[in-house]
């Protein structure tokens, strides 16, 4: 069985840096040669790539100069360029960027990705429950990690899911019982603006932060470049869905204990979603899972969503997102890691890659 590595760093940027690019540069390395080569299948060069990264990097620099530094350091041990370290953390945003057609844009900034939240009253030993499949370009599948960092003054530590030479994770869970799941959602007009704060930065933020209002504070205090759903919960029992287009968002709530979302807009009036036009199956993979849980006779508990999110109905477009391998081998998506985190526990089961592959494992939220 393969599982997740996990990289403990302390709470200084540099050091975390330094030994992020040292255990893991190969994979960054590998990580931007699959971004590199799907931009350039839809005409975006690499010289243009690079250039957009450079101007990413000022921004960094600028704005957000602790996770600069960070980049920074991770780059010089990992032997790439800070340019390159920039274009996988604004990977999202940049995409937008150097791919002309819209639609081509979109279908290159996200994929996959059912979420859930099970909240005390209806779980079966009371425990507060978050997770999902995070599904990606199969090319990246082997490049992630879990990142478990040591809490700074002030902030939360956290483990996170992340790709090599991204610090800023992608989900995970805190220190101080909170919890963050993302899902790529894409509308028009994403993508459009000036640079604004990259999307990894804000889930690290996010993890970082030690009440729900401080991690909210990180989606809401600057608009943000384009669509993505963000779900936070804390093991108090409290959960938040929000649906965040560039400029507005709308919010969704536990229904009897119960919470679900995959890659479409739900609730946000105003925007048009586009996400499903590339990948349909986001109209009804959150939906079933949501009455499997609903439907679950045992009740609802970490080992069932562990068994829910290996659900193959739909296949290979399915919960459990299977590479398809009628389609080119750098467009082929999958479930690169599946997650459940414990909140009450302060435990995060992780897969390497999809469910029906390699079991979940548990990681502990402090080393």
């Amino acid at each position: 069985m393969t599982q997740l590595q996990v990289l403990d760093v302390p709470n200084d940027p540099e050091t975390r840096g330094r030994l992020h690019g040292e255990a893991f540069g190969p994979l960054a390395k590998r990580n931007l040669a699959a971004y590199l080569a799907r931009y350039a299948k839809a005409d975006a060069t690499t010289a243009k790539v690079l250039e957009e990264g450079e101007a990413w990097n000022a921004f960094l620099a600028g704005r957000w100069p602790e996770y600069h530094a960070e980049c920074a350091a991770l780059a010089n041990a990992a032997g790439m360029s800070q340019t390159e370290i920039a274009v996988l953390n604004a990977r999202y945003e940049l995409t937008y960027r150097v791919i002309a057609d819209a639609a081509e844009a979109a279908s290159n900034s996200a994929a996959g990705c059912t979420a859930f939240i099970a909240t005390p009253e209806t779980t079966k030993d009371g425990t507060m429950l978050a997770g999902q499949n995070w599904d990606w370009l199969a090319t990246i599948r082997g490049g992630c990690f879990l990142l478990r960092a040591e809490a700074a003054e002030g902030r939360s530590g956290f483990i996170a899911l992340t790709q090599a030479g991204v610090p800023g994770g992608m989900l995970g869970m805190n220190t101080s019982g909170l919890s963050l799941l993302v899902n790529g959602m894409t509308a028009d007009g994403d993508g459009a603006g000036p640079l604004k704060t990259p999307h990894h930065v804000r889930v690290r933020r996010i993890l970082e932060a030690t009440t729900m209002t401080d991690a909210l504070r990180a989606i809401f205090d600057e608009d943000r470049m384009c669509s993505t759903n963000y779900v936070l919960a804390h093991a108090d029992g409290d959960a938040i869905n929000v649906e965040a287009a560039r400029d507005r968002a709308a919010y969704i709530y536990p229904k009897d204990g119960v919470l679900t979302h995959a890659n479409h807009f739900e609730k946000l009036a105003n925007v048009t979603s586009t996400f499903e036009k590339a990948h349909p199956s986001t109209l009804f993979r959150a939906e079933r899972l949501k009455r499997l849980m609903q439907t679950a006779n045992a009740g609802i508990d970490s080992k069932l969503m562990r068994e829910l999110l290996g659900d193959c109905f739909g296949a290979p477009d399915s919960i459990c997102w299977l590479p398809d391998e009628r389609a080119p081998l750098e467009d082929r998506l999958m479930t690169i890691a599946s997650i459940v985190m414990d909140l009450s526990a302060g435990v995060l089961w992780a897969s390497e890659g999809p469910s029906v592959v390699n079991t979940h494992v548990p990681f502990a939220v402090a080393a």
